[in-house]
């Protein structure tokens, strides 16, 4: 049996638990997986999965396949990362995942920069969070805000991580504030992002008279919230200085143990494209 593609499209309908989801994943139609998946079990003799309502379940038989298929799987993609290793050309597709606020504010401007040096190279930014597209080649580099990096992977620290609070001046000005004097006032209202209530305790410090006017789990809506004079907003530096629309208030700082990171797999270590990407965020002038 030499159909070793066919495993790829067996373990998506495996983790995703149906056609449609496998097929969204894998960036292809329904019919295209139905058909790979028929042909795997026509080319085993076996029936690989039980149609049942709640989606596709695997048999015994598939569950005991799992295992050799993800190492079949692996070895495609050490085979893939090794072929893109000796790949010396300046020229085409190059995936970068990172945030989508890192993306926003700040990839843009060195990406821009990038696609004028480099205008044979064919960049995609994909948002995600997951260090896990690079170990599965979904992506080349990643930029990430994390402690401590995989082993398996290279890269360097762009910036530490600093966090400062920020403000509508429309809210200072209701208020009577400025920069300097907003933190005098014990009342004000406050903005968090997802579980800043748990781990955070400087609005309660700052602000134990005022209130949580807005708590989101979307770093984009607590920013607009803020935006929209709701309250104060603690953000990273690199994040809160490039945004045109909020005032940095003075007397706060604080460090996180979290830096900003550009990783990508050892095994691209040397590949032409990723070099050129490393190099050109390793040169830009990013204000932790």
């Amino acid at each position: 049996m030499e159909d070793w593609d066919g495993f790829r499209y067996f373990l998506a309908v495996v983790r995703k638990g149906s056609i449609s989801a496998a097929a969204e994943t894998l960036r292809v139609n329904h019919t295209t997986v139905s058909r790979r998946i028929a042909a795997l079990e026509q080319n085993l003799d076996t029936r690989l999965f039980d149609r049942r309502k709640t989606g596709f379940v695997p048999t015994a038989e598939a569950v005991r396949l799992i295992a050799a298929a993800e190492e079949i799987e692996a070895g495609a993609k050490r085979i893939s990362r090794l072929s893109l290793a000796q790949d010396t050309r300046l020229e085409g597709a190059l995936r970068v995942t990172a945030p989508l606020v890192l993306i926003h504010y700040l990839l843009i401007p060195i990406v821009a920069a990038f696609g004028r040096n480099y205008p044979g190279i064919d960049l995609f930014l994909q948002g995600a969070d997951e260090i896990s597209n690079l170990i599965n080649r979904e992506a080349d580099i990643a930029v990430r805000v994390t402690a401590a990096p995989m082993d398996t992977l290279h890269g360097y620290k762009i910036c530490d991580n600093y966090s400062g609070l920020y403000a509508a001046p429309s809210l200072l000005a209701e208020r009577g504030l400025d920069a300097a004097s907003c933190l005098s006032a014990d009342d004000l209202d406050w903005i968090a992002h997802d579980d800043d209530i748990l781990r955070n305790s400087w609005h309660n410090r700052l602000f134990p008279a005022g209130r949580c006017a807005c708590h989101t789990d979307n770093k984009f809506t607590a920013i607009d919230a803020a935006l929209q004079g709701m309250g104060v907003i603690e953000l990273p530096t690199l994040i809160g200085n490039a945004e045109p629309g909020l005032e940095r208030l003075t007397g706060y700082e604080m460090k996180s143990s979290q830096g900003i990171w550009v990783l990508y797999h050892r095994d691209l270590r040397n590949t032409a494209r990723v070099r050129a990407f490393v190099d050109s965020m390793r040169t830009a002038k990013i204000a932790g």
